[in-house]
């Protein structure tokens, strides 16, 4: 298998590129988070002064790195420009899959761990997303390249760590998780300066250089600041009970997700993720800092929050602890066993991914995208943010009584900020039925309510959404 995926690593690579380029539809898979990175961008393609959804009151300026929202402004908004350049983002962290296996291991290995990546359910529908986890994965794979450079002493030293320096710096560019990268680097670099004598003068100048770095993200970013308060914060408030309900989820949810592509049953997940974890750990036989890495973020997922998309930086490398796993299980067996248990495993993993990748097509290819994406989900809030556009000045500001969830994405996808109902100005509009906080905050200000303007349906629940118009 692995000589004929050598000799035709175009030809997939090829179908790599193909499946990605059927994928691309030019549309906005709505989130919170992503959401909230819109609005971001309309303050920067705007200027703070002049953005009416640029900022919520709930959401503080300086507590988000720049990358994510520079880059969807650069791209015109949600859409075809942010779409292609989020497609870039996988293109190019595939090309560093393929530089950072092929420096470890060797060609026939190097394309193996670019097919399973790219074949990842999880990696495949977010890279039409607009999250921060794709851009971020690109800088951790060009530090783990460097590194592996250094490590094999490939090339002039200054080049290996100048693109570990420019991987940490792209890293911090989009999210704050950037330092704990920084801490596991530390971490493991000053194991190894501990088990072995060579170049203990290089190492413990980079260890130097990588705590002066740290230093350096938490003085000039609030985002890591802000993330470092929440996170020792947690340590001591999540308590036992805390601890066991995040760490079951990511057992039970965001780890297998992440892995197989799609939800896996919780019988089967428990087993699943172990494996994944010893084998993930196990790595420390192929890079130290690897096995430390995916350590150190268990460990932040545990006491933080997990999900499956945070897994997808390190993806690859846990493909490849699998792929080593299986070598050295699997490969003792013999024959017919050892064969098929290489089916079984590649149909766990590859199988499972490929019917994600299919799903998350299907819906890109749909004719009723937001019909189809997450069963309809964002779909009345589409439909009511073009209502929003066509009967509302662009300095209106929306009471939204629908579920508060929806504030972020009402917001982005209408391009009105959004306000409570007591800080409402003249041009306010109602939109969803009203809640008894709601009531509560027109009466204090002594507003009414106007006549229907636009309704839209949730296909989901029934819901019927309005838009209502306050009195001044």
């Amino acid at each position: 298998m692995l000589r004929w995926l050598e000799r035709g690593r175009w030809w997939v690579f090829a179908g790599i590129g193909i499946v990605y380029a059927v994928g691309l539809n030019g549309r906005w898979r709505i989130t919170s988070d992503s959401a909230f990175y819109v609005l971001k961008a309309y303050g920067w393609g705007h200027g703070e002064a002049g953005s009416t959804a640029g900022e919520l009151a709930w959401v503080p300026v300086g507590a988000t790195p720049p990358g994510l929202p520079v880059l969807i402004a650069a791209g015109g908004g949600p859409g075809w420009g942010s779409g292609v350049l989020m497609l870039g983002f996988a293109a190019a962290a595939l090309v560093l899959v393929y530089r950072l296996f092929l420096e470890h291991a060797d060609r026939r290995t190097a394309v193996l761990m670019v097919l399973l990546t790219g074949v990842s359910g999880m990696f495949y529908e977010w890279s039409f997303g607009l999250l921060t986890e794709l851009p971020f994965a690109g800088g951790l794979l060009l530090l783990l390249w460097g590194h592996e450079r250094r490590l094999k002493r490939r090339g002039a030293l200054w080049l290996a760590l100048g693109m570990m320096a420019v991987g940490v710096l792209w890293m911090a560019a989009f999210r704050s998780v950037a330092l704990v990268v920084v801490a596991a680097y530390v971490l493991a670099e000053g194991i190894r300066l501990v088990g072995r004598r060579d170049q203990r003068g290089l190492g413990t100048a980079i260890v130097g250089l990588a705590l002066a770095g740290g230093f350096g993200l938490w003085l000039s970013s609030s985002a890591v600041r802000d993330d470092v308060a929440f996170f020792f914060g947690a340590l001591g408030d999540r308590g036992l009970e805390g601890y066991w309900f995040n760490f079951r989820g990511l057992m039970v949810e965001s780890l297998p997700e992440a892995v197989f592509g799609q939800d896996v049953p919780p019988s089967l997940a428990w087993p699943a993720s172990v494996l994944v974890v010893v084998l993930g750990l196990y790595l420390v036989r192929a890079r130290l800092l690897w096995a430390v890495l995916i350590g150190v973020l268990l460990l932040q997922w545990v006491v933080f929050v997990h999900d499956p998309r945070y897994a997808l930086p390190v993806l690859p490398l846990l493909f490849f602890g699998l792929w080593r796993g299986g070598l050295g299980v699997l490969g003792r067996w013999r024959e017919p066993w050892r064969l098929l248990g290489f089916v079984v495993l590649g149909l766990a993993v590859c199988g499972a991914n490929v019917v994600g990748v299919v799903n998350t097509v299907r819906e890109q290819r749909s004719p009723a995208f937001y019909e189809a994406y997450r069963s309809g989900k964002y779909a009345a809030a589409v439909e009511l943010s073009e209502i929003i556009r066509a009967a509302t000045p662009v300095d209106a500001e929306l009471i939204v009584a629908v579920p508060p969830e929806m504030a972020l994405e009402l917001s982005a996808l209408s391009g009105r900020g959004v306000v409570v109902a007591g800080e409402a100005g003249p041009s306010a509009y109602l939109v969803g039925e009203f809640s008894d906080a709601v009531e509560s905050g027109l009466m204090e200000a002594g507003r009414g309510v106007g006549p229907v303007l636009g309704r839209a349906v949730d296909r989901r629940s029934g819901e019927v959404w309005t838009l209502r118009q306050l009195d001044p």
